[in-house]
């Protein structure tokens, strides 16, 4: 480069020599820096206090070790409450099941099982709370009619929207027990 040195124009993104420098912004202190020499980091790289608590923070890193620890498990929480999280995760878990008990499997979207049933449990009839907390006895669950463990499939024509509490006190029947009422 004639070893001139780039300087920054007036709208902050183009050097003397026309060549755009595009910006990037800090995940940690949201200032914006310019990535020159592929270095990617920003100022707050070499400075020696946390960018949560002010402290000392560890080598490499934006966070001491407890707040970097924190931050982390903060993340991961919003992480597995969202729908779609879960909703994976209980795909998985099924899949897992109906493999192991070595019968037909589908994909099966719990939403559309919901859908379908008008958000009534199938169980005991009452409507299922859409916006209850995932371990609450009202919460929505999918019950196989016909158990996994008892040779059923887990395809959409044996899946059926129940409440949670419902769902378990129906365990593996293939309906509930007498003497134990459904919520």
């Amino acid at each position: 480069m004639c070893g001139k040195v780039l300087s920054l124009g007036l709208n902050g993104q183009r050097t003397e020599l026309g060549l755009l420098i595009p910006w990037s912004v800090c995940r940690y202190c949201g200032t914006r820096y310019v990535d020159v020499g592929g270095s990617a980091r920003c100022e707050c790289w070499d400075k020696p206090a946390c960018a949560r608590c002010g402290g000392p923070r560890e080598w490499k890193k934006h966070y001491c070790g407890s707040c970097w620890l924190d931050a982390s498990l903060e993340k991961l929480r919003e992480h597995r409450l969202t729908p779609e999280y879960r909703a994976a995760k209980w795909q998985q878990k099924q899949v897992k099941r109906a493999l192991k008990a070595g019968v037909h499997i589908e994909d099966v979207d719990p939403r559309a099982v919901y859908e379908r049933d008008h958000w009534l449990c199938h169980i005991c009839g009452y409507p299922i709370d859409r916006d209850a907390h995932p371990s609450t006895s009202r919460a929505a669950s999918i019950d196989h009619v016909i158990p996994i463990s008892r040779g059923g499939v887990h395809a959409m024509n044996n899946v059926k929207a129940a409440h949670f509490g419902c769902n378990s006190r129906k365990s593996n029947h293939l309906s509930i027990p007498a003497g134990v009422y459904p919520l």
